[in-house]
């Protein structure tokens, strides 16, 4: 995924996530505000049913308290003992109450006094011998809840689906400028490079000539020459690799790689004698892998480039093939742990003191992973650097 694609993810990501997280605050806000008022009118109606209850108590109409629906009642004396109802309630404090219990509302009533003094006196004495509390019960009804809650998630999801789109629109809005850009700069890499090739090839061709005809194989001068040539020589095959790897051709068929990492190593022999380097190498014959080989040969060339450049003078490079992986072990400057975990990005560079683009070790994950290779890397800094390529049995 290119960088263009990354930004414009990350700030629909951005952007939908922090839109979306006020909206859930201010629908949860508004939820418990509903909920609060639901419920006051919940109590509100439940003490009206009380009132009415109350009122047949008094004219003794106690058979028109069965007629309210969904309702449970239940009467009691002054010391609290059940007198008659439907249910039998668990009571903490006898007073004026509405409370929460469970699914339901339960409220405790006390009868007032009839307001005619004859009917107060024989109320009083009713009260005595019967009815003091009335202690009603009924369920609340949830229904206006849950048609809130699937009205609110419903307005988030379709909130969520239009933020998406107007993030998306933003988004690729502002990157347009950063697109450009990539495309101009990738223009410029592509025309660079074009134009490095024909200087390159015609400085390394003639070298070998003039080692050949003139017979100046041992001439420092050259020597130094040569060695800067292939270096430059690489830079420019990472640097196209890494612009027209998404339009390579692969020619995939069986390769002898233990004779490709003999002919690679043999290709960067001046390289390793600049810097009294010792080999050591334990390279199995006629290790036999189906794949391309300009793929295998950047592999080999960045892996054994990185343990050159990163290592120091007069210092080992280990290099182990067989059927199962690829290692290659220097005595180098090593890699910061806290730059281990992104080392195989593009454009990170385990040292900032050494050239290069940070191009190598992207372009060998790239490749190990389009052959289903894993590659593991160790390192321990002011020590060593050891990477492992290991091969998949399908390979």
């Amino acid at each position: 995924m290119n960088s263009a694609k990354k930004s414009l993810y990350r700030f629909i990501l951005f952007y939908v996530a922090s839109t979306m997280a006020i909206l859930v605050a201010f629908s949860v806000l508004f939820f418990e505000y509903q909920k609060r008022v639901f419920l006051d009118t919940q109590r509100k109606s439940l003490k009206l049913d009380a009132d009415k209850i109350a009122f047949y108590i008094q004219q003794k109409q106690l058979d028109k308290i069965k007629s309210f629906k969904n309702l449970k009642y239940a009467l009691y004396n002054r010391r609290k003992v059940f007198i008659d109802g439907n249910f039998n309630a668990t009571i903490t404090k006898w007073k004026l109450d509405i409370k929460k219990v469970g699914n339901s509302l339960q409220m405790v009533y006390l009868l007032p006094p009839p307001s005619n003094m004859h009917m107060k006196h024989n109320f009083l004495q009713l009260q005595k011998k019967h009815i003091f509390y009335l202690v009603i019960k009924k369920s609340i009804d949830y229904t206006i809840i849950d048609k809130l809650i699937q009205k609110i998630l419903l307005t988030l999801s379709i909130a969520f689906i239009l933020l998406v789109a107007i993030g998306y629109f933003l988004g690729k809005l502002f990157i347009r400028p950063m697109k450009q850009t990539i495309k101009q700069l990738n223009e410029f890499v592509q025309d660079a490079t074009h134009e490095l090739n024909t200087p390159i090839s015609t400085i390394l061709n003639n070298i070998e000539m003039m080692e050949i005809l003139h017979k100046c194989q041992d001439a420092k001068e050259l020597k130094r020459v040569k060695v800067a040539s292939k270096t430059l020589s690489k830079i420019y095959e990472d640097l196209s690799y890494t612009k027209l790897n998404h339009n390579i051709q692969r020619d995939l068929k069986e390769l002898n790689i233990s004779q490709l990492l003999q002919e690679r190593l043999e290709y960067f022999k001046l390289l390793i004698d600049s810097k009294k380097i010792v080999l050591i190498i334990n390279i199995e014959a006629n290790i036999i892998k189906k794949a391309d080989k300009r793929d295998i040969t950047r592999v080999f060339d960045n892996l054994i480039s990185n343990a050159i450049k990163y290592n120091k003078n007069g210092g080992t490079i280990e290099i182990n093939l067989n059927k199962d992986k690829f290692l290659i072990k220097d005595s180098g400057i090593g890699i910061d742990k806290n730059r281990l975990k992104d080392i195989f990005d593009r454009f990170k560079r385990a040292n900032n003191s050494e050239g290069g683009f940070g191009l190598g070790l992207s372009i060998v994950k790239e490749i190990c992973s389009f052959y289903g290779y894993k590659v593991e890397i160790n390192s321990k800094e002011g020590f060593s650097s050891e990477v492992t390529v290991c091969f998949s049995n399908k390979s």
